[in-house]
Parts: structure tokens; C-alpha cells; sequence
């Protein structure tokens, strides 16, 4: 046997030895996240089927994720938590994402990014930022979106002072659906309640400035 041979067995076994770690990894993950959920009294499911079914699949973020795999999902009612991985043979990349649905209203749609990288950089809902005369908070965010007068008269002082809280987060509206997640953060299975838990007092904030 040639050492052509070798390489490809030695390929094979690695790559047998990979994926069967990441099975193990998967495996253990879901398993905390679902004793968390547990203790905090929500639902929880290994995968999020029906998930991009859903109305805020349609933002721009997740326009291209059809393919995406989704875990370790964490619900309390109309209130969503889960791990999106963009390369499903990668799960050590990817980001923690909380979906939050407001029980009544129906949200312009919108997007604030952090000032400084990738949010600052993908204006996804057109070229120009709305400036809301707000030093402080244009210092960290920027906003974009469709209806400039219905944004401005959402963004108050009030609202932007609870959105400082989340420097480094992105958060996108539409609907009656809130998205909160950090460009490629992944939060530990044992947080995803906790976060859940965040993202709902948020998007309670949002509702309280639409009907104000």
C-alpha cells in the first residue's frame, strides 16, 4: 500500500473522530440547556423546527439563513431563545438569538446596530441612518429602518436610555416581533433563560413607547 492510502485512511478517521465530538459537544449542550429551562419553568426543544415559519424569520439578518441550524431552543409563551449556527458543521461559531412576540401593536420595521463594526456596516433596511439628536445614543447605535416619522416619534428618550443597556447588541423590529442577539456571541446553555428573561423586559419597553 502506497502512502496515498494512509492519508486518506488517516483523513477518514479524523474526520469520523470530528464529527463524533461534535455530536458529544451538541449532546451535552442541549442537556444544559434543557436542566436551565427546567428550573426556570419554560419549554424547551432540541431543534427549532417551525421556527422560520415564523414572521421575524423574515428580517433581513435571517434572510439568508434558510439552511441555518437551530438549537437548544427555550420558550415561555410568545417569548423565544435559541442558538443559531450559520455553518451547521461548525458548532463552535454562532450566535445566541431571543425573539420576543409583544402582545398587541405592530412595530415599524427597524434595525439598531452597534456604531463601531458589522452592525454600523449592514444597513439593512436602506442607505441612511436616522439621526434622533441624540449624541449619546448615536455615539453608540445606529438606527435604520422604513417609516423615519413613526421611528422618531418610537424612539423616545425614555426607550433610548433602556437601549443604552445593551451596548455591543443588535435589535430589529417588525411586526409585532423584537429580535436581540450580539454578532457572533454564543451564550452558554446555562444563560439562555437568563437572556430570555432580558430580551422580554425589552421588548415590554418597546410596546410601552408604541402605545405612549
Amino acid at each position: 500500500m502506497d502512502d496515498r492510502f494512509w492519508l486518506v485512511l488517516l483523513a477518514a478517521i479524523g474526520s469520523l473522530i470530528a464529527f463524533s465530538e461534535r455530536k458529544r459537544r451538541l449532546r451535552t449542550r442541549s442537556q444544559r440547556a434543557k436542566i436551565a429551562a427546567d428550573k426556570a419553568g419554560a419549554g424547551f426543544a432540541d431543534d427549532g423546527e417551525g421556527l422560520k415559519s415564523r414572521h421575524f424569520w423574515k428580517l433581513p439578518s435571517f434572510r439568508k439563513l434558510d439552511r441555518a441550524d437551530i438549537r437548544n431552543v427555550v420558550r415561555t409563551g410568545d417569548s423565544i431563545v435559541f442558538q443559531l449556527y450559520e455553518n451547521a458543521q461548525d458548532d463552535e461559531k454562532g450566535m445566541t438569538v431571543a425573539a420576543i412576540r409583544v402582545p398587541s401593536g405592530q412595530f415599524p420595521s427597524f434595525q439598531i446596530g452597534p456604531r463601531k463594526g458589522i452592525g454600523f456596516l449592514r444597513k439593512w433596511f436602506g442607505d441612511d441612518e436616522i439621526a434622533l439628536g441624540d449624541p449619546i445614543f448615536s455615539e453608540s447605535f445606529c438606527l435604520t429602518g422604513l417609516s423615519e416619522a413613526r421611528l422618531r416619534s418610537l424612539f423616545g428618550a425614555a426607550l433610548r436610555s433602556v437601549i443604552l443597556e445593551w451596548k455591543g447588541y443588535s435589535i430589529q423590529g417588525s411586526d409585532r416581533w423584537i429580535v436581540v442577539f450580539q454578532e457572533g456571541q454564543r451564550l452558554e446553555p446555562d444563560e439562555l433563560p437568563g437572556f430570555l428573561g432580558r430580551a422580554s423586559e425589552l421588548a415590554q419597553r418597546f410596546q410601552d413607547a408604541l402605545a405612549a
